[in-house]
């Protein structure tokens, strides 16, 4: 097994937003259309974000606390998520380094890799749970335009087409000020939603280094380095 697929997560993670860590050559075409969707997912988070600020002050200023800090909650979510992406591409060109120096330390060999255990620290344990948690957060992104049609069609069945009525749930707490319940502005309005909520559950995945383990990640490090050494004499 080679060092791209023992250390997929990263790459996945931010192939999935549009950008691409390794940097790897592709054609002309696909640069593009993963440069526009990074640029797009950015400009609707940006967007969101904005409109969200707004709406928190006017709930602010009207006293509705209960939904001040329901907005409040996401709104911090939303900017921890854009602060981490921003960071990682600030360090981007020194983390490829790192990481094209690894994968030229990387075990080449089935017996050398059995040696260093390289199995036993991969994130190949965690590829279902990462699959679990983009699924639930997808299915939770869908979920409203899902539950909208569904009631929609049991509205339809029971009253017919014309006492059917459309209820454009949509996912992010936002109380639009004006008529968006329609084709419209709705599905545009849905599409922003769901990249903005799309990247923000993304990239906020990542490893927190914590004091509480750096004993055992030096530890770590120490035995991976004399094992390394070992094998070279």
């Amino acid at each position: 097994m080679d060092f791209e697929k023992i250390f997929w997560l990263p790459n996945t993670l931010y192939l999935v937003v549009g950008y691409d860590f390794r940097q790897v050559s592709k054609s002309y075409l696909k640069k593009i259309l993963m440069t526009a969707f990074l640029i797009l997912t950015n400009i609707t988070g940006i967007c969101i974000r904005i409109y969200m600020l707004i709406q928190l002050r006017e709930l602010v200023l009207s006293g509705d606390m209960l939904n001040s800090f329901r907005l409040g909650v996401y709104i911090s979510y939303a900017f921890d998520s854009i602060v981490k992406f921003f960071g990682f591409l600030h360090n981007a060109h020194r983390l490829r380094k790192i990481y094209e120096s690894l994968a030229t330390e990387f075990p080449q060999t089935f017996s050398e890799q059995q040696f260093y255990q390289v199995h036993k620290y991969s994130f190949n344990r965690s590829r279902i749970l990462i699959f679990a948690y983009l699924s639930v957060t997808n299915s939770i992104l869908l979920g409203p335009i899902v539950q909208s049609i569904i009631m929609y069609i049991i509205d339809a069945f029971l009253y017919g087409l014309s006492g059917a009525k459309f209820q454009c749930l949509h996912p992010t707490p936002i109380t639009y000020n004006f008529n968006f319940c329609s084709p419209r502005y709705y599905i545009p309005i849905y599409i922003v939603e769901y990249l903005n909520g799309h990247f923000l559950t993304t990239t906020s995945l990542g490893y927190e280094p914590s004091a509480d383990n750096s004993k055992a990640d030096c530890a770590y490090l120490k035995e991976w380095i004399k094992k390394h050494q070992l094998m070279l004499r």
